[in-house]
């Protein structure tokens, strides 16, 4: 996989620590979530470190509430995760769209 393996479709969010695009594959079709972290970014923060760790777990990680790494790569400048694309956005983001989440709905989401 490379980035020419991609369409991008659009910017989904952005972090402290890169941007997040919607993407299509362009073999089969399926949209994905690309992650673009900048290397150079990373190393004059000491980073790099705790990039690796998350990918590391990512590749362990096999639970149906969690998002999956499909694909990882590298170029001079970037390193690009390719995940599961989730329409509604974040935990984060869906917190802070609707406010307080009720109780029920709170135990639905820890669980």
């Amino acid at each position: 996989m490379s980035l020419s393996s991609f369409t991008i479709l659009k910017k989904v969010g952005e972090g402290a620590y890169g941007k997040v695009f919607k993407v299509q594959n362009k073999v089969d079709n399926k949209v994905y979530a690309m992650k673009i972290l900048s290397k150079k970014f990373l190393e004059k923060r000491d980073q790099l470190k705790y990039v690796q760790s998350e990918l590391n777990i990512l590749k362990v990680l096999e639970h149906p509430f969690i998002i999956k790494l499909h694909w990882s790569f590298t170029t001079e400048k970037y390193i690009y995760f390719i995940l599961d694309y989730s329409n509604n956005g974040d935990l984060d983001r869906f917190i802070a769209k609707r406010g307080l989440v009720e109780e029920k709905d709170a135990k639905i989401i820890i669980a």
